[in-house]
């Protein structure tokens, strides 16, 4: 076993650095106060700049599931189907890949009458509910990741399923427009419970931890691996300590390109904590143990990020101290060791807490949005935006460079090299990309941003510090993929855009099929030639390529009776081939330009 390292660290920093009398300027979003809540924030009508979504509870014991957008800082309630809740979770994600936020809320529903479970479709801004089957919870938490590769996002829920303790973690496999229970491996029961997903020794693999109190009510933390190869869930050793009312985080505290985990809640023996286990490519260490709050079973309690513009991910925790007093606490992360920091200068609010991030005034730094009761008045404090005015500037990361693909027949390899930033080491940068089907007009992998670079959620990059991937049996067609990098405040780089084709193999060889109810004329051409289909079926794709298996035009539909003219004036004089999707047969056929 290997040696443990344990730092308990509770004195303030005292650079000079730091000193500065107000960090975080509060101003309210709306006048509704909210306890028992979740927030996310996301860019739901691509205008660039990201909006809030709120649900809890309100004064007087009603609910709220509110849309605020913003307007350049400004914010205005959106009139949407969303059913109000608390208790649970909200949450932009992208179920459909089409590049646009949609919403799913869980949580206890007064109007319901229990839990409940709904996901409401995003069209250009619009959201309408639908029906994706899956089970109410509340005191739930959802995360969204592709667990088993196939370039959708599927979802990992914990709660009290329909209502009822103990709770469950469940795994629902994305099928396009509908999920499926995977019941391929049984997690064990979990109330008041978190998790997180990351891949956290590269190995394609996503790795599971989850954490709450299981069927006997102790506390429990426990780590699983999905077995591409299986196709499900295997459970792995694990030392991490057992934690209740939990929160979950995976981020990587030291910038060695591995990410780590935060566990904040209570311990077996019931005192707070919030740890920082160190990965090191193999194992989970404990390296730090700080003086914590008590989460108070909150939704996102906790939010991660570069929060003073040096670089490295610093740490602000909401909940309640061992006086019962509501409060903040920031950790301020210096050479990897972190130190509770009253200089940030957060108030006395606390209790229920939800934060999370968003660089709202677009100034490249992180500011917060908050939830939860005033330590003062013991009330609850209406939804609240922190803007950051620390004085250190933050600057954009630089782009991949060696940004490179190469195909093999029906594969990709996509790749690019490190980037570099003035803030945040090399190794702490991650990678955002988007991959678009252009034949088909489709995302294969949405990138979650605006084409000119702009992040519509505050995220890491989807192939965190990974520099590479390989997609197989692609469609033949033209793709266009993109590739950005993203700080540890959540900035972005420029887009680097590249494009390949899919030829499906080397086109020069193939052995003419002449289908009968096809003419093309005139043969040989010259400046154009016209497709006549004479016959009863539609040809649904035609794709010509040159002698070197370059995809020269493509067309989707040739329906019966129809004819299409195609213009060659840039076409070089020699052979070509089309290809012919007719039902689910592909034909060949040679043609000449002179």
């Amino acid at each position: 076993m290997k040696k443990i390292k344990i730092f308990v660290v509770s004195m303030a920093l005292s650079s000079a650095n730091f000193l500065q009398a107000q960090w975080f300027e509060p101003e309210p979003i709306s006048g509704d106060s909210l306890v028992f809540g979740n927030l996310d924030w996301g860019d739901y009508d691509q205008d660039g700049d990201q909006d809030l979504l709120t649900m809890g509870a309100i004064v007087g014991g009603d609910q709220k599931t509110v849309l605020y957008r913003n307007d350049g800082g400004s914010f205005t309630e959106v009139e949407t189907p969303f059913l109000r809740a608390q208790n649970g979770s909200c949450n932009f994600f992208d179920y459909d890949n089409d590049n646009d936020l949609d919403v799913l809320v869980t949580g206890f529903s007064s109007a319901e009458g229990g839990a409940i479970t709904r996901t409401y479709r995003n069209d250009g801004g619009i959201f309408t509910e639908i029906d994706l089957k899956l089970k109410n919870a509340m005191f739930s938490t959802v995360v969204f990741a592709d667990v088993d590769k196939d370039g959708y996002q599927d979802i990992l829920m914990t709660g009290w399923i329909e209502g009822a303790a103990p709770g469950e973690v469940l795994y629902y496999r994305n099928v396009v427009d509908s999920f499926a229970l995977d019941t391929s491996f049984l997690f064990p029961a979990l109330n008041f419970g978190a998790l997180d997903v990351t891949d956290l020794d590269h190995d394609g693999n996503i790795d599971l931890i989850i954490a709450g109190s299981d069927d006997t009510w102790s506390q429990y933390t426990g780590h699983f691996e999905y077995d591409l190869a299986e196709k499900t869930f295997v459970e792995k050793e694990t030392e991490l300590e057992g934690i209740s009312d939990a929160w979950v985080k995976f981020f990587d505290y030291n910038d060695d390109g591995y990410d780590d985990l935060l566990l904040y809640g209570l311990g077996n023996d019931y005192e707070k904590r919030l740890l920082i286990y160190e990965n090191d490519g193999e194992d989970l260490n404990l390296v730090q143990s700080l003086d914590s709050l008590s989460s108070s079973t909150a939704k996102n309690p906790v939010i991660t990020g570069d929060i003073d513009n040096d670089g490295d991910n610093d740490i602000i925790v909401g909940g309640v101290n061992e006086d019962w007093d509501y409060t903040m606490m920031a950790y301020l992360n210096h050479e990897n060791v972190y130190a509770y920091s009253p200089e940030v200068g957060l108030p006395e609010w606390g209790s229920n807490t939800s934060l999370a991030f968003c660089d709202v005034d677009g100034d490249l730094d992180l500011d917060f949005s908050f939830t939860g009761r005033d330590n003062v008045t013991i009330d609850e404090v209406a939804v609240h935006l922190f803007k950051n005015e620390y004085a250190a500037v933050n600057t954009p990361p630089n782009a991949p460079e060696l940004v490179n693909h190469v195909v093999e027949d029906s594969a990709v390899t996509l790749s690019w090299s490190r980037a570099v930033d003035n803030e945040t080491r090399e190794l702490g940068l991650t990678y955002n990309l988007g991959l678009y089907y252009s034949s088909e007009s489709e995302w294969i992998i949405p990138p979650h941003a605006l084409l000119s670079g702009e992040r519509m959620v505050t995220k890491r990059g989807n192939m965190l510090q990974d520099t590479s991937i390989v997609f197989e049996d692609l469609d033949f067609g033209t793709y266009e993929w993109r590739i950005q990098t993203i700080d540890n405040s959540f900035v972005p780089s420029d887009f680097i855009v590249k494009t390949f084709e899919i030829t499906d193999g080397p086109y020069a060889s193939l052995t003419e099929e002449v289908i009968d109810p096809l003419v093309c004329a005139p043969v040989p051409f010259q400046n154009s030639f016209r497709l006549i289909n004479t016959g009863s079926e539609t040809i649904n794709h035609i794709a010509i390529y040159d002698v070197a298996g370059k995809l020269v035009s493509s067309f989707d539909v040739l329906s019966s009776n129809a004819e299409l003219n195609i213009a060659t004036e840039e076409w070089q004089s020699g052979l070509y081939f089309v290809r012919f999707n007719v039902g689910n047969n592909v034909l060949n056929q040679k043609i000449m330009k002179n």
